[in-house]
């Protein structure tokens, strides 16, 4: 199925279905060793269709595979995927990380080829980075390394990429240069990139020139074979300097109409560094059209979504633009009051002036508030993923710590006894048997219950409240703890987010662990309803019970950062053998 998905060449949704029908049956068959390539082709499919999220997870998952089962190649696409996700929602540093990880791995495998696709990508990081000299070193290290290859693939979009940089660094003829030379490869039906980079930064360099037609002539050329081909990701590129050219023509409402389209594009792909650079080409596109104020206004939202990129000259244009909208102000108010009294004028004039003073001090200190939220969330995001990643440390140490000193162990007391048959009566031989068994249906129970800790099958493909009752029995099956669980019948088949489901299950799952291990309980108690639009869980147990002060372990403060992160609050009632109960409340609408 899998040779069928390769060659799959319909709609990025049927070939997505087709990959997924490959996940399944990889699962099934524990094919572990293609699971690494087929999270890659799922994740680079959803990139495609503008799910950035499930993406990154699929990308993450197929870098977590191809690590665990040796499969370089794989490993190094999915490395470059993570880097593009980064890199569309500008973090510069994080992509260039990834596309770096991906070119060494490509190094050791020997393959020149796609290494010089990564660095291609690393040098595009540099260059939104605004360091157009190291990134092009990177080019020429890739240009290079094709030249010297058999297959010269991506060769013109190398070409293409350099000419780019020579734009951005004002050395036009060394820009024409490189541009025609990615014209002539992408002749090559292999090279449609190539194509499309040659022309419109050629059309780019002539708009520079004052040479307006012409430039027309080729980015036309590159609009036309970027539609026919689908490169949604170039279209936005292209269209931002086509909306200049229409602009520098005259045809305003053309260049606006195609500026509307450059931020409908950036914004279906979540590529918000590209949505602030359609910000900023408004500004310039309604600047020449004499419409300062929304010419301002485009300015004003490039550097709210660019702020880490922001230049001085940017921020001193905003500035003499909306000088420029009040002196035009201004100038039509004189115009309309010149058959009034003077003194009337005069005192217009005035109150005006004050008036768009303090709307500027308005609009100034509400950016100002706007900014300052922004840091905040990140702040707060920032903190979210560390207390994620300390408690995905704990998980690992104590999922290590039962396989060494649980399965480890009875498997090697089985093989003890395996051994030890082979020197004893036959009469005794049977018992020993029995013996080996018996530890070896131990040890199945641990595996079990520790796959499922890992992540279990049944939350995939099932209810989440069916994959708490599954979890439950593993316990209440082994006779281990005597359970009563009530759900009520509204929370289930609910349409919760995924992520969130997990963390939910998480905390179930970890509540139950803590009975089982720490509290020495023979009955358990699981509650879950709905109250008031709130999610209501309480569980109880007749074991030990603790001192509530006593509650700072990492288990316990992972249980507390997913109840933050699901918006909700929790409460622990106990006391030393007095049993103990947990109340968890989290908003319904918090869930999906």
């Amino acid at each position: 199925m899998l040779d069928e998905a390769e060659k799959c060449e319909g709609s990025s949704l049927d070939c997505l279905n087709l990959y997924e029908q490959c996940l399944e049956q990889a699962k099934k068959e524990k094919a572990t060793n293609t699971k690494g390539k087929i999270y890659y082709r799922i994740g680079r499919l959803r990139f495609m269709l503008g799910e950035q999220e499930e993406a990154l997870d699929h990308f993450q998952k197929g870098v977590e595979f191809s690590e665990r089962y040796h499969d370089s190649s794989s490993l190094a696409l999915s490395y470059n995927g993570l880097g593009t996700i980064a890199f569309m929602q500008g973090q510069m540093e994080s992509a260039m990380t990834h596309y770096l990880n991906a070119a060494n791995i490509q190094e050791a495998m020997n393959d020149l080829s796609s290494m010089s696709h990564s660095l291609i990508n690393v040098s595009a990081s540099l260059y939104n980075l605004k360091d157009y000299e190291e990134s092009l070193k990177y080019l020429f290290k890739a240009h290079e390394i094709l030249l010297n290859e058999v297959d010269k693939k991506h060769i013109g979009t190398v070409k293409g990429n350099i000419a780019l940089h020579y734009y951005q660094l004002k050395s036009y003829d060394s820009a024409e240069y490189w541009a025609l030379d990615a014209i002539r490869i992408g002749k090559d039906p292999e090279e449609i990139e190539a194509y499309i980079l040659g022309h419109y930064i050629l059309a780019a360099v002539l708009l520079e020139k004052d040479k307006i037609t012409e430039a027309m002539a080729y980015m036309k050329k590159a609009i036309r074979k970027a539609r026919t081909y689908d490169m949604q990701h170039y279209m936005g590129e292209v269209l931002g300097v086509y909306a200049r050219i229409l602009a520098r023509a005259g045809r305003h409402e053309d260049a606006k109409n195609a500026l509307q389209e450059v931020k409908d594009i950036q914004a279906s792909y979540g590529n918000y560094l590209g949505l602030a650079q359609a910000y900023r080409i408004g500004g310039e596109v309604y600047n020449i059209s004499k419409d300062y104020k929304r010419s301002a206004e485009n300015y004003a939202k490039y550097i709210a979504l660019n702020d880490s990129f922001l230049m001085d000259d940017v921020t001193e244009k905003v500035i003499e633009l909306n000088k420029k909208y009040q002196a035009a102000q201004k100038e039509q108010q004189l115009l309309q009051q010149e058959l009034k009294i003077s003194k009337i004028n005069l005192w217009l004039i005035v109150i005006t002036g004050v008036l768009l003073i303090v709307i500027l001090s308005f609009v100034l200190y509400r950016r100002r508030l706007s900014i300052k939220f922004l840091e905040q969330q990140r702040a707060m995001k920032e903190k979210q993923l560390e207390a994620w990643f300390e408690g995905e440390h704990a998980e690992r140490e104590r999922l290590a710590k039962e396989l060494h000193d649980g399965v480890a162990s009875m498997v090697s007391a089985a093989k003890m006894s395996l051994e030890n048959s082979l020197y004893i009566a036959e009469d005794e031989k049977t018992a020993q048997i029995n013996k080996v068994l018996s530890i070896l249906n131990e040890t199945h129970q641990d595996v079990r219950m520790v796959a499922h800790d890992l992540m279990p099958v049944s939350l995939q493909n099932k209810d989440l409240w069916e994959a708490v009752v599954d979890y439950i029995n593993y316990y209440k099956g082994a006779d281990i703890l005597d359970i009563n669980v009530s759900i009520d019948s509204l929370l289930k088949n609910q349409n919760w987010d995924p992520l969130k489901k997990t963390a939910l299950y998480r905390v179930l799952q970890e509540l139950v662990q803590n009975v089982y291990k720490h509290a020495h309980a023979t009955s358990l108690t699981l509650n879950c309803s709905i109250e008031d639009e709130y999610l209501v869980v309480k569980l109880t147990d007749n074991g030990v019970g603790f001192k509530t002060c006593e509650t700072s372990g990492l288990g316990m403060k992972s249980i507390k950062d997913r109840v933050v992160y699901l918006n909700g609050a929790m409460k622990i009632d106990s006391k030393p053998d007095e049993g103990t109960s947990f109340y968890m409340k989290i908003p319904i609408n918090s869930l999906h």
